[in-house]
């Protein structure tokens, strides 16, 4: 599997890359935001993401489209291996997928598509087998049922910090009172 930083991939002549990386139960991400889309599969873990319009629980076996441009944070829950297909919003558009953040199921065959682009290199011949992967692992993307895992948040300041706490540990064992402060 690959492993590199979203970073890299930011000016990469290439409408798909995809990494996988593995991560540790509590690896958290403090808010970011990326120039591509980000196509972010749970392989194995549940992630979480949350942004200023909700948060999102990804399961195993899921996915959530963070749009390009969208600040974001992650958490890890559990061990992921997570693979990311970072997608240039052109594209993306072209796809017509979401302008918002959404959790997607995954068909067999982007499961396979995934496991199999992670070897490719991030400047693949666009014309020969590795490009005509890529083509189609968006094509499937664009196909995936949306799934029903998001968690609004309210706009009250006090009540929404409230409910992050809650959401970050539901089985913790606080006030109401004091989760808002």
């Amino acid at each position: 599997m690959s492993e590199f930083e979203s970073d890299t991939c930011e000016n990469i002549p290439r409408d798909a890359v995809v990494t996988a990386i593995d991560y540790a139960d509590g690896q958290r991400f403090a808010l970011h935001r990326h120039n591509r889309g980000q196509f972010a599969y749970a392989a194995c873990g549940v992630i979480t993401v949350f942004t200023d319009q909700g948060n999102w629980v990804v399961p195993p076996q899921r996915a959530i489209w963070v749009p390009a441009g969208v600040p974001h944070e992650m958490s890890m829950n559990g061990p992921v291996t997570l693979l990311n297909t970072y997608i240039r919003e052109p594209a993306s558009v072209r796809l017509g997928l979401p302008a918002h953040c959404q959790v997607f199921g995954i068909s067999p065959l982007l499961h396979q598509l995934l496991i199999q682009a992670t070897d490719i290199p991030a400047l693949y011949d666009e014309t020969r087998r590795e490009g005509l992967l890529m083509n189609l692992l968006l094509h499937e993307i664009a196909e995936m049922p949306p799934l029903s895992l998001n968690a609004p948040l309210p706009g009250e300041p006090r009540l929404a910090r409230a409910c992050r706490t809650l959401l970050e540990q539901p089985s913790l064992d606080i006030g109401i009172d004091d989760m808002a402060r």
